[in-house]
């Protein structure tokens, strides 16, 4: 599967410039480091205007109001994705997540079986949030001079585990 994400900053406080420097990053990201371990390849591009997103093209919007208390979310609307960013100075970062999210999980609904982490619990029904397990800015790296967020691998999500698994990117 291939699929093609479009950023577009409808913020004063992020340029135009910065969000081709990001795309570049986050291209990288995707081609180099994400694709090669979960199996899903993507574009993304920076574009001007929403008006400007080339049909078949999944719009992630950096507002200064996203509408809800967070950084990010990723959405569908009539079985289209779409994202929003809130334009803050770790936008690059929560950009990276919405991405890698949309790509793993376009509709927000792809569900693994796994045992719970809470104890005497059994098995349970987690959603494939590839980046929220490791969120934070410190686990995050850098591609150019971007900070980047990290990503869980599918190993991650299955029932069994082992020490030689790697999670994490």
């Amino acid at each position: 599967m291939f699929d093609h994400i479009g950023i577009i900053s409808q913020s004063n406080r992020v340029q135009n410039w910065e969000v081709q420097i990001v795309t570049a990053a986050l291209q990288i990201q995707i081609s180099r480091d994400f694709s090669p371990i979960w199996g899903i390849d993507g574009t993304v591009s920076a574009f001007n205007s929403l008006e400007d997103l080339p049909a078949g093209f999944w719009p992630m919007v950096i507002r200064d109001d996203i509408g809800i208390n967070g950084s990010g979310i990723h959405l569908d609307h009539n079985k289209k994705p779409f994202g929003l960013v809130k334009a803050t100075n770790s936008w690059p970062l929560t950009a990276s997540h919405e991405v890698l999210e949309i790509l793993a999980d376009p509709m927000g609904n792809r569900m693994r079986t796994a045992h719970s982490i809470k104890p005497d619990q059994g098995l349970v029904e987690y959603l494939v949030e590839v980046c929220d397990p490791s969120e934070a800015a410190q686990f995050g790296y850098q591609i150019n001079g971007v900070r980047l967020s990290d990503f869980y691998t599918p190993e991650f999500f299955l029932s069994l585990s082992s020490g030689s698994q790697r999670y994490s990117f």
